[in-house]
């Protein structure tokens, strides 16, 4: 369970979790419990960064979360592709697997918005690829200005 000790929360950092499309489940469900494939963690996040939070896992739900489907897929050509700005807690590894549970604050975005809006340096293919990166940059404060 996630600590409501202040000591433990970032907000100069976030989590960003892409997955593939839209079908996932997580994009469907305003709560649950989501698995994500171990091989993709920390793409596309700095070597500092990952070594602090690759040593804890846990520490993963400390972090603002954006949740994002990949862009470019030929499914959302011409239609708006979704993000949630998500709470996540209980993070581990099971197996192959980190598994999460989530829910969602927020359903008023778009991955375009998150991917286009300048908060982080987007990496080659970051766009396109199913992966789950720590980004630098207050997530928090771009949603309350950005509305």
């Amino acid at each position: 369970m996630v600590s409501h000790n202040q000591q433990y929360w970032r907000l100069d950092q976030f989590n960003l979790i892409c997955y593939t499309n839209t079908d996932n489940p997580i994009f469907k469900n305003p709560t649950g419990r989501a698995v994500f494939d171990s091989t993709r963690m920390f793409e596309y996040t700095a070597p500092a960064i990952k070594d602090h939070y690759q040593a804890d896992i846990t520490k993963l739900a400390y972090l603002p979360t954006v949740v994002v489907a990949e862009l470019g897929n030929a499914s959302f050509t011409g239609s708006v592709v979704p993000a949630r700005l998500t709470r996540i807690s209980n993070v581990h590894n099971e197996g192959n697997s980190t598994v999460f549970e989530y829910r969602h604050l927020d359903d008023n975005i778009t991955s375009d918005e998150i991917f286009d809006s300048g908060l982080f340096p987007l990496g080659r293919f970051e766009t396109s690829r199913t992966h789950w990166a720590v980004k630098e940059g207050d997530l928090l404060y771009w949603l309350s200005e950005r509305r």
